[in-house]
Order: C-alpha cells, then structure tokens, then sequence
C-alpha cells in the first residue's frame, strides 16, 4: 500500500444500477470534503470493470538506457497505439520518467536563515507560465493573449531561481541547494529475455470487440517494426484475444462436428438422401434464425451462448426427424406428396409441441436464475430456449413439410450399401421383437425389499401362464 494512499472499495447488489450508484457515491464524497484536511487532494471515484483488464501488452526493450527507452515508448509507441481505434487507454509500467533532484544543504540553509518551506514557494512562484493579459490592436479588431514564458528548461536556470532577498543580495536556489538531473526511482521492473524494457498495457474501449481490437493493434506494431530503430524492439508478450480467439475456434468445430455427425446418423436410419437432406436443411435455419433473435435480443457471440448452441444442434432435429418420418409413413401407404405432407404433420403436431414445451420448460428457468450465476448463464439459457422454439415454428411445422412435399417420393426399394443398412436395422429390429415375446411369454419371479418405516416401493405386473405361483 502506498504511503499516503487509501483505497476503497464498494460492492452492491446485482439489480443495482451501477451508474447510478457511482454518482450516488460522488455525492457523498462531495459532502464529506469540506471537513478533509486541505493538503488531501480530490478523490476519484471510478467503477471496477471487467473489461478495463489490459488486453494486449507490449514490451519496448533495448540496449539503450532506461530513460530513453521511457521517452521513445511514451513520445512514440504510446502515441501511436492510442490513436488505433477501439483503444481506451496505454499505461507504462517500468518507466522511468527524466527527473530534477534538488539534493537541499542543510549547513548553508541555516546560514541564510531558509526554510525548505521558502525553497518549494520559490520553485512553485518562478518555474511557473503565468498568462499575462491580453493585448488590444487594430482598435480592438483583433485580440492577442499574452503568456509569460516563466519556466526553466536547463539545470543551470534552475539553480538561477531567487529565493530571497538580503538587501541587494539575492539567495539563489544553487546556493543551498545541489541539482542533479536523472531519473524517477524504480516503482516497477519490466525486461524481456535480459533486457531492461518498458511494458505498455493497452486497454479497449467498453463495448468494443476485444479480438477486432487486438488485430488492429498487431497491426499497426507491424507497421511500427518498419520505422522504429533496429536497436529497439517492440514486442506483445500478452495478448487475450488468443484464447478468446481457440475457445471460439474450438467450440465452432464442435459445432460443426456435431452438424455432421447428425446427418451421418440420419442417413443411416432413414436410408433415403432426400429426407437427409431435408433434415440437414433444418439445422443451418434454425442456426440463421436463432442468430437473428440475438439481434433482437442485443446477445453477443461468447462462450455460453456458443456452447447452447452446441447442444443445441441434436435437440435441433429431433422434431423434424418425427415429422419427417411420419410424413415418409403416409406417402409410402400412397398419398399424394401434398396430402401426405399435411396429413403427416398433423397427426405429430401435438406431440412436437409438447416435446418443444418440455425442453424449454428445463432450460428456459436457467436464464431467470438469481445472483451472479444468472448472468452468466442468462444467454445460455435464452440461447437454447429461443432455439429450439424457433426450430419448432420455422423448420418443423413450416420448412420440413413443405419441403417434404416437394422432395420425398416413395421407396422402390434400396441397393448397395442403403441395401446392407436396411438388412442390418430389419435384423436388429427381429432380435428385439423376439426378446420381448420371449420375456413376456416366459414366467418371472421377482424379489424385492421395503424398507421398515418407509422407504422407496417397486410395483410390477406381471402376467404368466395358468398355474403360475409367485413365491417369496
């Protein structure tokens, strides 16, 4: 902690406006300055953002001294990085800034009767620009500011500054005191790989896409790596728009991964291309359609609405895989596409919907969940919900019929490998049919066990031949 230095820190409740809380504690700060003492200077009073974390930093290194590494990374670099749009702000860290040392002697001070008190008023009184009026001309046409030019730019200046008068004898500030032109002390260190450097921490507007904002940085250090001096080296040693940039990279695949691994499926169940295709159509809609309700609802494109979209992508086609092949039912029992397209829709509408319900009424309560886990989990919540209801209204009941009526016609038959599928599934299906007559055929004996003074209870019926006792 800072000699000199208090923070504090407020936190407040979610619902709370933080707008209008920090103005809220501007005001009291305002109230309570009047009984400060007068050497405290005004309060800042900001809010701590997330997104005010430095996204990008940049190492200036070289074999030049450290002050001149500060001056060129902050009359240079820093000058240009600032002006790339989207950049809120550059901070130095491990600059060290030109500095006047005034080291005071005491014995002479004693001698002229001068406090240190009289050296800073000094300092304070004539190295110093003073405005000094205005000058009238061309009768009073024209206007000119006059400014008194009064601060020293070398260290000789500096020790000419009167301090007080004896007479017609002028103390002078080098006479009880010895400059030394050098630097600030070492607050903070930054090097790269052995040499002494400068960091500058850019931060990003609020509201600003962190990865557009980073390319436009690495752009302009490119530009920068062409004009600055080949004994200096600019470099980003940190840059989180790299894992924001592989998170969303991997969740994409996974998305995509997951779109082709549902139509493989498809296909090999329905054996038929077109009512794949019809299926595989309903995804990329429900996709489209589902990034324009974050549009509308002012989402962005992160982690958690990325990953409800993921999970998104089977829930996506199960109702029109039921549509589909209810559909497929009817023209094989000869309807007319048309009339099968309807006829099909009609007799699954009820179900769908229910099934549509259900998942929203699971994941619709996720987006209204309290606290700060309903913030991160409000758009993945809204993200599925919203999904899945418009995969509903737009693929199921409205895309995958009216393209069943014009794609589908009735099987004559599959050859090849449609051929082997379809063996492989009518196999499947006869083992299955003649397990279940074996087991409802054949008499079973079951056990089971209550609990004394409750517990969970196991019903069964079960249904055996004339004779059958149940013994336990």
């Amino acid at each position: 902690m800072q000699t000199g230095f208090s923070q504090m820190i407020i936190e407040f409740e979610m619902e709370e406006d933080p707008n209008f809380k920090a103005q809220e504690v501007r005001d009291k700060v305002s109230q309570v300055m009047p009984e400060l003492p007068d050497t405290v200077e005004q309060p800042v009073v900001t809010m701590l953002d997330s997104e005010s974390e430095p996204i990008i930093a940049v190492i200036v290194s070289g074999s030049r001294p450290v002050g001149e590494i500060t001056a060129f990374a902050k009359d240079v670099i820093k000058e240009r990085l600032q002006r790339v749009s989207g950049v809120g702000g550059v901070k130095l860290v491990g600059g060290r800034e030109r500095e006047i040392r005034i080291w005071l002697k005491a014995p002479q001070m004693r001698g002229f009767g001068i406090t240190a008190h009289d050296v800073v008023y000094a300092i304070q009184r004539e190295h110093a620009d003073i405005p000094g009026g205005r000058l009238d001309s061309r009768g009073g046409q024209s206007e000119l500011i006059i400014k008194t030019m009064g601060e020293v730019t070398t260290l000789r200046e500096m020790g000419e500054i009167v301090i007080s008068r004896n007479g017609k004898a002028a103390v002078r500030l080098k006479d009880v005191a010895e400059i030394a032109d050098g630097l600030e002390d070492e607050r903070s260190y930054s090097e790269l790989n052995g040499k002494t450097g400068v960091s500058l921490e850019i931060r990003k507007q609020s509201g600003t896409n962190t990865v557009d904002i980073a390319r436009a940085i690495k752009q302009e250090l490119v530009r920068l790596a062409t004009e600055i001096p080949h004994d200096i080296e600019v470099t980003a040693v940190r840059d989180s728009s790299r894992f924001i940039e592989s998170s969303v990279r991997d969740v994409s695949y996974d998305i995509l991964l997951g779109i082709a691994l549902v139509v493989i499926v498809t296909l090999c169940f329905l054996l038929s291309a077109r009512a794949t295709l019809i299926v595989a159509t309903a995804i990329p809609t429900a996709l489209v359609a589902t990034f324009f309700a974050f549009y509308l609802l002012d989402f962005s494109i992160n982690m958690m609405s990325l990953i409800a979209i993921s999970l998104c992508v089977g829930l996506l086609v199960d109702d029109a895989i039921v549509v589909l092949e209810s559909i497929h039912r009817e023209v094989e029992e000869g309807r007319e596409l048309k009339e099968a397209a309807s006829v099909g829709t009609r007799n699954v509408a009820t179900a769908v919907i229910a099934a549509t319900l259900a998942v929203m009424a699971v994941f619709l309560p996720i987006a209204f969940t309290s606290g700060l886990i309903g913030v991160f989990f409000y758009q993945y919540g809204m993200t599925v919900s919203v999904a899945v209801a418009l995969s509903l209204f737009v693929v199921v009941i409205t895309l995958t019929p009216m393209l069943s009526s014009r794609l589908l016609k009735k099987s004559g038959g599959h050859k090849g490998l449609f051929a082997l599928l379809g063996s492989c599934l009518r196999a499947s299906g006869n083992h299955l049919c003649k397990i279940g007559s074996l087991l409802s055929a054949h008499p079973l004996a079951c056990s089971f066990t209550c609990r004394r003074g409750g517990g969970s209870r196991y019903s069964r019926r079960w249904k055996g031949p004339v004779g059958f006792h149940f013994q336990y």
